[in-house]
């Protein structure tokens, strides 16, 4: 009995401490990135709804080991943990990365899981079931199928930010800073904590072990709130979320129109080459901007920014770049350390602070990493 006492304690406690996340998440942006908080919190109303989500396990706190009241709380962590870290992740940096493939296959988990849990919520706070009804072997395997798909999803996510690591800053932005390269790291050790806190109780069937996670997970809530508190996001560009390219091939600004066998697939390539006219247009158009109007000295600048200043989509500006000029992030780095070279010939005592910030650098860091980069990929 006093054992019951402290594991209604210890998941009380844990429900409080996510309703507090999802109150601060939500009423809580520091200044004076308040004023554009979708921009620099992407994943902010997905975050406050996850943590809010957890009172569903509040009917259960007075008899929290009933055998109807422990399993559903078994298969809510099995099913929901690995979609919650998963869509929080991807709403996240899909944004970020101004990618929004992962909403259908999101949208499809989260109706299969919620009318699981849903079904699964209802059933155990149901008085009229016999105790012996609880684990009948379809209920089982209808658990595990729906988790497998919630972990399938998971994994799915985890891929997709790891390729972004592996390919950061060579086809949207032109400082690696502007995608959170140590947020993304960090995400990828997020499910692995989570997992080794309540998989091992579940699959142990222990409440012991649960009660010891809800306490290691209400300490791990606080951190989590801290880190995520400050954006991590630098740059003031919102994107609206719409597409840039038509089904006519035409940029959303009004741009240009090329032939229905130019479209891009979804995959972000042109089925076919572009006229070779179209190509020297927007090539020129290119070097106006970014190199001739010197835009690469802007340390936010974006692919986006050059395909709105020539009047094409971006896959169209993406595939100049990458046939034409070696990449945009490879052109426009090429561009500031020719830059910095030539300041720090004209500046012979300036810092190297300085020199990195007046040739379109985040920052000192950035300009050594980046060149270390380029000399290893032989750009330099």
């Amino acid at each position: 009995m006093h054992f019951d006492y402290f594991y209604g304690l210890s998941l009380f406690g844990y429900i409080v401490s996510c309703l507090v996340f999802a109150a601060v998440r939500w009423f809580h942006t520091c200044r004076p990135y308040d004023k554009m908080a979708s921009y620099y919190y992407p994943a902010r109303v997905s975050a406050t709804i996850i943590s809010a989500s957890y009172v569903l396990l509040l009917p259960f706190v007075p008899g929290p080991l009933a055998p109807r009241a422990w399993l559903f709380t078994k298969a809510f962590f099995l099913l929901m943990l690995p979609f919650y870290v998963g869509r929080m992740v991807i709403g996240y940096f899909g944004t970020v990365k101004q990618w929004y493939g992962w909403r259908r296959p999101g949208r499809i988990v989260m109706i299969i899981l919620t009318v699981a849990m849903g079904f699964l919520w209802l059933w155990a706070l149901c008085p009229g079931l016999p105790p012996e009804a609880v684990s009948p072997g379809w209920l089982s395997w209808g658990i595990v199928g729906c988790a497998l798909v919630s972990i399938a999803y998971c994994l799915w996510v985890q891929q997709w930010i790891y390729f972004q690591l592996k390919t950061i800053g060579d086809d949207n932005y032109s400082n690696l800073e502007d995608f959170p390269s140590r947020l993304a790291r960090k995400a990828l050790v997020l499910p692995v904590v989570l997992f080794l806190l309540f998989f091992p109780p579940i699959f142990a069937d222990s409440p012991r072990w649960m009660a010891v996670a809800f306490l290691l997970a209400m300490v791990f809530n606080t951190y989590f709130l801290i880190l995520i508190l400050h954006p991590h996001r630098q740059g003031a560009l919102i994107d609206d979320g719409t597409e840039e390219v038509d089904a006519d091939g035409m940029s959303s600004d009004g741009g240009v129109p090329l032939s229905t066998e130019e479209v891009a697939n979804d995959d972000g390539t042109v089925r076919n080459a572009l006229p070779g006219d179209v190509v020297e247009h927007i090539k020129r158009e290119i070097i106006r901007f970014v190199e001739e109007e010197r835009q690469y000295l802007n340390p936010h600048l974006t692919i986006k920014e050059v395909a709105e200043h020539c009047h094409y989509g971006r896959t169209y500006v993406s595939f100049v770049f990458k046939n034409e000029l070696g990449g945009f992030f490879n052109y426009v780095n090429r561009l500031r350390l020719a830059h910095a070279d030539r300041y720090l010939q004209t500046h012979q005592y300036a810092g190297r602070e300085e020199v990195a910030q007046a040739s379109g650098f985040n920052s000192r860091q950035s300009y050594y990493s980046i060149r270390r980069r380029m000399e290893k990929m032989g750009e330099m």
